[in-house]
């Protein structure tokens, strides 16, 4: 019955990546993040695969997959990392990264066969007791190495993601005016799922039969997987070519030090071009900022950091709510929606937002007064 189960699960979950793979690779068109994408869910499809085939063959083989399900999973989460770097932080090289995940699950791989051929039959582990019972065998030694790597790599990846996601905000602030479709909130929660799940799996591995856990996985997981490509698929890209480049240069070279002149030129240019409403364009940039004063971006970011002590979407939407604070005194006829509009906010939420962070009052409110 359970052997049924699993076969039916594993189909309804092959079926999804299917359907999800499919849609990924057609719509790549060269973008690294769906590329990067592509290759997690071409992974976990040729998994779910040979899972599905091995256990109609051989129903016992459950048992036996500690080691495939650790290795399988270091690997997937290791390419979940590099998925979230290319949307971030698409200047970084995550060649490296990948480079390192295949050698190491190289090595246990190798590891692993010469270990089972010198000590065959391998014992099977599936509770507490026979870890304890075979715990000295060297086959056990490397499955519980690989385990315990699984572990500690999914803590310390969701610290390096939550990290990464603390520095993608500061850096679209910034470098935008707007957040929408840029913050990836949504893509930290669906990674955050994933490695929760990932951990109460790992807990329940060694206390319950294995074919419930992966019974369980594979719904949870089609879901899981349906849901991140649905939103790689709506996900644009963030930073466009200039922009990585420029990210990538300023990353490797220190800020130089900007004169007093220049400083001073800077400072009026750009509070004249505020003044003048460039900031009602909803889509802003800071390299549209600085093509206009004919400057450089870390030398504007400095100088919005130190003489207006803002970034650039703090001063910007300052700016923003200015003259949304003047239409809603001066102009009933406007609705608070065509005023979000009017001086540039892409979304009426995050008019809202910035609205009652900056007044302490929402629109509507302010209004009254």
């Amino acid at each position: 019955m359970q052997h049924d189960c699993f076969l039916i699960s594993a189909t309804a979950l092959v079926l999804t990546l299917l359907y999800c793979l499919s849609a990924i690779w057609v719509m790549r068109k060269g973008s690294r993040p769906k590329l990067w994408l592509a290759i997690i869910l071409t992974t976990v499809f040729v998994y779910v695969l040979f899972l599905a085939f091995m256990i109609s063959r051989q129903p016992d083989f459950p048992e036996k997959l500690m080691f495939s399900y650790s290795l399988t999973g270091i690997f997937i989460v290791g390419l979940l990392l590099g998925y979230c770097r290319s949307l971030m932080f698409p200047w970084k090289n995550n060649r490296a990264l990948l480079v390192r995940l295949l050698s190491v699950i190289a090595a246990y791989v190798v590891m692993y066969i010469g270990l089972s051929v010198f000590y065959r039959p391998a014992p099977a582990l599936h509770s507490f007791r026979l870890i304890a019972e075979y715990i000295g065998h060297p086959v056990v030694i490397l499955r519980i190495a690989v385990f315990s790597t699984l572990v500690v790599f999914m803590v310390c990846t969701c610290i390096q993601m939550a990290l990464m996601y603390r520095r993608h905000q500061t850096c679209i602030a910034e470098q935008f005016s707007f957040r929408e479709d840029i913050n990836l909130s949504q893509l930290l929660y669906l990674v955050g799922f994933f490695m929760l799940y990932g951990m109460v799996g790992i807990a329940h591995i060694l206390l319950i039969d294995l074919r419930w856990i992966y019974i369980t996985a594979n719904f949870i997981y089609a879901g899981f997987y349906l849901c991140i490509s649905i939103m790689g698929l709506r996900q644009q890209d963030i930073y466009t070519r200039v922009e990585i480049d420029l990210n990538k240069i300023e990353s490797q070279s220190v800020t130089s030090i900007i004169s007093v002149d220049l400083r001073n030129r800077l400072i009026q240019e750009l509070e004249l071009m505020l003044q003048n409403y460039a900031y009602r364009n909803p889509e802003l940039r800071i390299n549209d900022v600085t093509q206009t004063l004919r400057t450089n971006r870390t030398y504007l970011s400095a100088i919005i950091r130190e003489n207006f002590n803002d970034n650039f979407i703090g001063l910007v939407n300052r700016y923003r709510i200015e003259e949304a604070k003047e239409l809603l005194s001066s102009n009933n006829s406007l609705s608070i929606l065509e005023i979000s509009e009017q001086v540039g906010f892409k979304s009426i939420t995050s008019f809202n937002l910035f609205f009652k962070k900056e007044t302490g009052l929402n629109p509507t409110q302010f209004r009254k007064i």
